[in-house]
């Protein structure tokens, strides 16, 4: 719409000016050439304005594109996001969201379920002063730290470059944390660690929260933007959280959101009949938290520039029905 406003706009104004080109004959006419001076203004400062505006709409849309297809190191579409039901605490619960999983992955259409404490794409609270076992105190680096499973790479497409997923899966207490266990982290924690390769990383103890906490590196992954683009990428640990996170990620094969939906909702009904299933589809929900303000504003900018066009229009086939007028009428 604002593209074809763009060239209807263009149109009016070549005619306008074409025909302003073609009355130069006029001029001895006083009145003739006040009026045309006046509305060259006019049409002078509504061009401007529209082009100010449309150049602005464009810049808008050109981000908006270049946010929706820029890499942000993670699938975000064809995922469906559920709240866990019960109390992390019962046992029961444990069982059941562990029969749900394997349940949903017999479908060919589902590609994994993951858990997790924190939302993809979420920017974490939790942050912790890490090191190598064999490093000072003083070389400690500040970390962002995400709790997840073991199927979670998967379900989410992030790439490893070196290593693998988690394969000791003990809980240690109420935290999901596995003592002497392994831990992930990305690109960015291991170049701050010091290493130059990320092959290097791998086997590599790693100690936080003042060394109460241990635990292998067994993998290596690519940066992902866990904010928007604008935000940079933090040092950031993956630490396993086994079935103690509030949120299940479900990645689903490329045209069967429909039929994804269905299954988990049949699913759902069956093992968690008194409880309400609640989804979310990760791409909106991105959308909606981290670029929602930058959303809101463009909208408005096309509402004023679709005002422009349509003002700037109307004003420009008066300006030639006047100049019509006046030169049958001399």
């Amino acid at each position: 719409l604002i593209i074809g406003g763009f060239v209807i706009c263009n149109i009016i104004v070549f005619t306008t000016i074409s025909y302003l080109l073609c009355i130069g004959r006029f001029k001895q006419n006083r009145k003739f050439k006040k009026v045309i001076g006046f509305n060259n203004i006019s049409a002078i400062f509504q061009l401007v304005l529209i082009y100010v505006i449309l150049t602005g709409s464009i810049f808008f849309l050109n981000q908006i594109k270049f946010m929706k297809e820029t890499d942000l190191g993670f699938e975000k579409n064809e995922v469906i996001l559920f709240q866990s039901p019960f109390s992390l605490e019962s046992i029961r619960y444990l069982l059941k969201m562990t029969h749900m999983r394997n349940e949903l992955k017999k479908h060919p259409e589902i590609v994994d379920v993951a858990n997790s404490v924190e939302i993809t794409g979420y920017m974490t609270d939790t942050k912790v002063d890490a090191k190598l076992a064999d490093q000072d105190s003083t070389e400690s680096k500040l970390c962002d730290v995400y709790n997840a499973d073991e199927y979670y790479f998967n379900t989410y497409g992030i790439k490893f470059l070196a290593g693998g997923t988690f394969t000791k899966v003990i809980l240690y207490q109420d935290y999901g944390l596995s003592e002497n266990g392994e831990v992930v982290i990305n690109e960015k924690m291991s170049k701050r660690l010091g290493f130059k390769n990320s092959q290097d990383a791998i086997g590599k103890q790693l100690v936080w929260d003042n060394g109460n906490f241990k635990a292998i590196i067994c993998g290596v992954v690519e940066d992902i933007h866990h904010k928007s683009l604008y935000t940079p990428v933090k040092a950031t640990l993956y630490n396993y959280v086994g079935y103690l996170g509030d949120w299940y990620s479900l990645r689903y094969k490329k045209g069967k959101s429909k039929r994804a939906i269905q299954i988990l909702t049949e699913k759902w009904n069956k093992l968690f009949p008194n409880k309400i299933l609640q989804y979310y589809h990760l791409d909106e929900l991105l959308e909606t938290k981290s670029y929602g303000s930058f959303y809101q504003y463009f909208n408005l900018l096309k509402l004023f520039t679709f005002s422009i066009i349509f003002t700037t229009c109307i004003g420009l086939l008066g300006f030639i029905w006047q100049m019509t007028f006046l030169k049958i009428k001399d």
